[in-house]
């Protein structure tokens, strides 16, 4: 059974078998907003993502949240080519084309490079950096032609957005690194504190990190030779 949420007030429910619930609706009204006759091609996932150049898992996640998914019903797979095209329109929009002859001063990543190399740690984060740049929370510094892998941004404004994409993901927690940097102490000595009971360690994506509060209420009771020798310059 396939059943239609529409958002026509006047979809009509056909009653022949109450068990078997189906709706018709005008497809011309204007808040169906459906493409021209034969709703266009649709492309099967991976061809979806040969044909935008984004990863398949970061398609998904925007058909989901509704940032793609404009004129096919979200429960039906695939993806319609209008659909695809809006959305890089929409990408190439937010970014102007650079002149021919501009020199870049910096380092640069290109939004491909972005998706498919940069470890977000979840593909909600990685859809969620397109949903920022479309909203120009995070600005291109333009691009180099007519296709997704042609816009740019500079390194170092990806690298805080990742990292505080990690920051959501790990729950406030900490790697066995990070927890020694905050205690002025080598990582080494975070698995035998773990051992002690000292620090507590929680399991996220399948990663054994310890527990920012566990490092905060060590670091109120104690203190590190290192630091301790750094603080009294001696």
């Amino acid at each position: 059974t396939e059943i239609y949420t529409l958002s026509l007030h006047d979809a009509l429910p056909i009653c022949a078998d109450p068990t078997q619930p189906y709706y018709v609706a005008d497809a011309t009204a204007p808040d169906l907003a459906l493409p021209p006759e034969g709703r266009g091609e649709c492309l099967e996932k991976r061809a979806a993502g040969a044909y935008t150049g984004l990863p398949v898992s970061v398609l998904a996640q925007l058909k989901a949240d509704g940032t793609l998914c404009q004129h096919l019903y979200r429960h039906r797979t695939g993806f319609l080519k209008s659909d695809l095209d809006r959305l890089t329109q929409r990408l190439l929009q937010r970014s102007s084309r650079l002149p021919d002859a501009y020199c870049m001063d910096g380092r640069y990543i290109s939004l491909t490079d972005v998706l498919r190399k940069c470890r977000f740690y979840d593909n909600g984060n990685k859809a969620g950096f397109v949903v920022a740049y479309l909203a120009e929370e995070i600005r291109s510094v333009g691009r180099t032609g007519e296709s997704i892998a042609d816009i740019l941004f500079r390194e170092e404004d990806v690298a805080v957005r990742v990292k505080a994409s990690r920051a959501h993901v790990h729950r406030d927690s900490l790697s066995q690194q990070e927890a020694g940097q905050a205690l002025a102490c080598d990582s080494t000595i975070i698995s035998e504190l773990v051992r002690r009971g000292n620090l507590k360690e929680t399991m996220v994506h399948n990663m054994l990190r310890v527990t920012a509060r566990s490092v905060d209420a060590f670091a109120a009771r104690y203190v590190s030779f290192a630091q301790l020798s750094s603080e009294l310059n001696t």
